[in-house]
C-alpha cells in the first residue's frame, strides 16, 4: 500500500469552505435515502450511487470502473465514465473553455511554476492520459500565451453560466 502523508485538519475545512463556495450548488442532499436500494460490489460505494440518483445525474465519474458495473448503474439510469474520457468529451465539445480552466489550474500551481510540458505530465500521472495528448497540441496552452493578469477567461462565471457548465455532470439529456 502506498503511504500518503498526513492532510492537516485544517487544511482540509479551508478546502471544503473554498469547495462550497466555488460551487454552493454542488452539494447533494437526501442522498442517503437511496442507498438502501443500491447495491454494489463494494457497499462503500452504494452513497456514490445514492448521490448520482439525488442529483439526477447523467453519469458517475471514477476511476474504479469494476465497482460501478454498467448493468448495475443501468437500472438507476446512469453511466459511468472515467475522468478521462469525460474531459476528453468536454475538450471536443468546448476545447477553449477546456484548455482555460486547464490553464487556470496550471497558474493556480504558482508555488511550483509548472512549465505547460511539467503540467501535461502531471496530467498523464493523474491517468488523464488522452486530455494530455489534447492539451499538448494546443498553443494557447503554453504559458507564454497565458497573461499573468486576468483575462476574459478568468472572469467569474455568472450563476447562468455556473449550471451550463455543471449541466453535463448533473441532469440526464
Amino acid at each position: 500500500m502506498v503511504q500518503v502523508p498526513a492532510i492537516p485538519m485544517e487544511r482540509l475545512q479551508v478546502t471544503r469552505q473554498l469547495m462550497n463556495s466555488a460551487l454552493p450548488t454542488a452539494t447533494i442532499r437526501g442522498y442517503e435515502e437511496h442507498i438502501p436500494g443500491v447495491t454494489r460490489p463494494d457497499s462503500d460505494d452504494r452513497h456514490v450511487v445514492a448521490a448520482g440518483i439525488a442529483a439526477n445525474a447523467s453519469h458517475v465519474l471514477t476511476w474504479n470502473l469494476r465497482h460501478f458495473p454498467a448493468n448495475e448503474l443501468k437500472k438507476f439510469s446512469l453511466q459511468r465514465m472515467t475522468p478521462d474520457v469525460f474531459l476528453s468529451g468536454l475538450f471536443d465539445k468546448i476545447p477553449d473553455l477546456v484548455i482555460s480552466s486547464l490553464a487556470n489550474a496550471r497558474r493556480n500551481l504558482s508555488k511550483t511554476r509548472v512549465s505547460a510540458s511539467d503540467f501535461i505530465d502531471i496530467l498523464e500521472r493523474q491517468k488523464l492520459v488522452q486530455e494530455a495528448i489534447r492539451d499538448s497540441h494546443r498553443t494557447s496552452f503554453a504559458p507564454e500565451t497565458i497573461s499573468p493578469e486576468r483575462n476574459e477567461h478568468d472572469q467569474s462565471p455568472t450563476k447562468m453560466q455556473q449550471d451550463q457548465r455543471r449541466r453535463p455532470l448533473s441532469s440526464r439529456s
